[in-house]
């Protein structure tokens, strides 16, 4: 190197990633880590492990830091014979930020794809690869696959009552947004790369998408309807299908856990006997809804969104359901049930209830939630129902328990991120930002994520 400095090169066994630096573990941390974020980075876009030009890391020290850098930035340029992607690392206190690492070798990774065959072709008046929508939402979906919670992001999009088009993803610039703007944004194209991913072969035009993207210029809907012909072979627009594919995505599939404050509320919901009205009503289906909906993604201004239950507590009294023909009585009720000509088809409904919550619960309200389904099963055959007070007191008081360990465990590990941590993890530097950006008055703002949101609170308003 022109440094002069004594470096040893590290690589990789495909020899795509070249790490240079002075310190040793750094060069094998900084391996491992960007290894490891390429096999997580093929397997979200289903894409084959080949390669055409190496991504070479250079570990600086804090020398080579520009006032207002950042400290992990990447450099794409064209040389005789294709292109160096590079990235520059700056450790600040032998710590790498784990975001703007696994950003920049995405960054790369999708550049090193998008150019690999572009090698002296007339690349003049595009933007560097790879496009913004592009990058977010790889790096939005690499981090649903290690949540496991794709849902919960959409669904908070979809309430807003109306889908972000897509020609305003396209003309995004995420750089300044604040962080409501850019969850939605991220949550966005992340939604768009699922839906895409999901197509009748998805991953061959996954595949033949991001080469074509190095010359789609601004019209990146072009270029996918010509790599995803299913997409418009039925007659249905490209923003159709994206509009449809949302409202799929906000809800939440059964491989997606709970995690345990949201399996305690749910568990709450579940252990209650709902009792209708008329005794041989508990096994009518309900009535279909009447009249045609306003829009697809329309709902009533004066209606709130829901509000997450309660945990689980012995209730003192029946209250009504949201079918007023439906009251519900506490589990702790169950002799008054049993004292009813339906009580086969109440109980069943709230087994059903929590069948489907255990298997949606956090691993750790499992053996709760089977405890539940057995005094069910009791109640149903008649049998044990003596000693049933003592075994229902004790489930009870397991989650009780329970709930209040990890309670105990969720402030400690608040307290040691925000005390402890050599680097803060990258939810507590957005939750720092989202608090200073409060405190800022907003700058005006005219790009399309803003003008959206804008539309949305004005039509909330009205």
């Amino acid at each position: 190197m022109s440094q002069g400095l004594d470096m040893q090169e590290s690589s990789i066994r495909n020899g795509q990633f070249h790490v240079w630096g002075r310190d040793r573990d750094q060069r094998r941390v900084l391996l491992s880590a960007a290894a490891e974020t390429q096999r997580l980075f093929l397997t979200a876009l289903r894409l084959p492990p080949a390669f055409r030009h190496p991504i070479v890391v250079q570990i600086r020290d804090s020398g080579s830091l520009r006032p207002g850098t950042r400290t992990v930035w990447s450099d794409i340029s064209e040389i005789p014979g294709g292109f160096r992607l590079e990235i520059n690392v700056v450790p600040e206190n032998k710590v790498v930020p784990g975001d703007l690492w696994r950003e920049e070798i995405v960054r790369c990774l999708l550049a090193e794809i998008i150019l690999r065959d572009r090698s002296g072709s007339d690349l003049s008046g595009s933007d560097a690869p790879p496009p913004d929508w592009l990058l977010h939402g790889t790096l939005e979906l690499l981090s649903y696959q290690a949540t496991g919670r794709p849902s919960e992001a959409f669904a908070s999009v979809f309430r807003l009552g109306h889908v972000l088009p897509l020609e305003d993803i396209f003309r995004a610039e995420p750089r300044g947004m604040d962080t409501v703007s850019r969850s939605i944004y991220r949550a966005s194209c992340c939604g768009l790369l699922q839906m895409l991913l999901e197509q009748p072969n998805g991953s061959a035009s996954m595949a033949a998408l991001l080469p074509a993207l190095a010359s789609a210029g601004d019209d990146p809907s072009s270029a996918i309807a010509r790599s995803f012909p299913a997409l418009t072979a039925s007659g249905n627009s490209l923003p159709k299908w994206w509009a449809l594919q949302l409202a799929t995505m906000a809800q939440p599939g059964a491989d997606e856990i709970l995690s345990p404050k949201e399996s305690d509320a749910a568990l709450s919901t579940a252990l209650v006997f709902l009792l209708p009205a008329d005794p041989n009503a508990a096994s009518k289906p309900s009535p279909k809804p009447q009249g045609r909906l306003k829009r697809l993604f329309s709902r009533k201004k004066s209606a709130a969104d829901p509000q997450p239950a309660n945990p689980p507590a012995p209730a003192t009294a029946s209250t009504e359901s949201p079918d007023s023909s439906d009251r519900s009585l506490p589990f702790s009720s169950w002799p008054d049930v049993l004292k009813r000509k339906d009580r086969a088809a109440i109980l069943s409904r709230t087994s059903l209830a929590l069948t489907k919550l255990s298997v949606r619960a956090h691993p750790l309200y499992r053996p709760i939630i089977a405890d539940y389904l057995a005094v069910i099963k009791d109640l149903e055959s008649g049998k044990h129902l003596k000693d049933l007070p003592v075994r229902l007191g004790k489930t009870n008081a397991t989650a009780a328990s329970l709930r209040a360990e990890l309670s105990r465990i969720e402030d400690y590990l608040d307290w040691f991120e925000a005390t402890q941590q050599e680097e803060q993890g990258d939810e507590f530097r957005d939750y720092l930002r989202a608090e200073d950006e409060l405190k800022r008055p907003p700058p005006p703002r005219n790009d399309p994520i803003s003008r959206y949101l804008d539309e949305v609170a004005r039509e909330f308003e009205e």
